[in-house]
């Protein structure tokens, strides 16, 4: 006999099989109560989920692109901010700041103003400055 020839007829073998009493030992030992299939197996194969998924993240993206009326949440100054911000735009030109250059800073502190956390009042309160720039 060949190498080749043994090689084939150990391929074409047939596996051991156990015998009849140790397959029905180890089955009867073996639990065989079947586990619950838990929630977030289900969401992780679940085909529709997964391209669910996909799909809202597609929107989330596509909203964030495109922004225009619907998305904008405009709020509008109250009357203190408004004076706030004059105030702030006048001292920037006084400093020498363009008149450009000042609307933009008094934008940016409106943003601020509104996102900023309130302790108390307001978050540029101007009358609580003293003239050093210390906050009393």
């Amino acid at each position: 006999m060949t190498l080749r020839e043994v090689e084939e007829r150990v391929r074409n073998m047939g596996w051991p099989a156990p015998s009849a009493d140790l397959r029905a030992r180890v089955l009867a030992a073996a639990p065989t109560a079947a586990r619950p299939i838990a929630w977030s197996d289900r969401v992780w194969y679940s085909r529709t989920w997964r391209m669910g998924m996909a799909a809202t993240a597609l929107v989330v993206a596509v909203l964030n692109l495109r922004p225009g009326e619907a998305m904008s949440h405009r709020v509008e100054a109250s009357p203190k901010q408004l004076a706030q911000l004059q105030v702030i735009e006048e001292t920037s030109q006084q400093a020498g700041l363009s008149p450009d250059a000042a609307a933009a800073l008094a934008r940016r502190a409106l943003r601020g103003l509104r996102s900023a956390p309130r302790e108390g009042g307001a978050w540029l309160d101007l009358a609580t400055f003293d003239e050093a720039g210390d906050k009393q």
